[in-house]
């Protein structure tokens, strides 16, 4: 479907997220947050003593939503 982009949560994202497989967005969105956390390490190096912590944080984000 064709779903403009407008940054918004609105019924049209609600609709799409009740169809869409819930698992797989969840896990495509820990592991990408995940990437994003290394790159910004991988360009920035002094940021290296924050990315546990980052990690960390992602992997609380996902114990909450899958009810651990």
């Amino acid at each position: 479907p064709q779903i403009i982009v407008d940054g918004i949560f609105g019924s049209q994202t609600e609709k799409y997220l009740v169809l869409c497989n819930q698992k797989m967005l969840l896990e495509s969105y820990t592991l990408n947050r995940i990437r994003f956390y290394n790159e910004v390490v991988a360009n920035r190096p002094k940021d290296k003593k924050y990315l546990h912590g980052w990690i960390n944080r992602v992997y609380v984000v996902y114990d909450y939503v899958v009810g651990g």
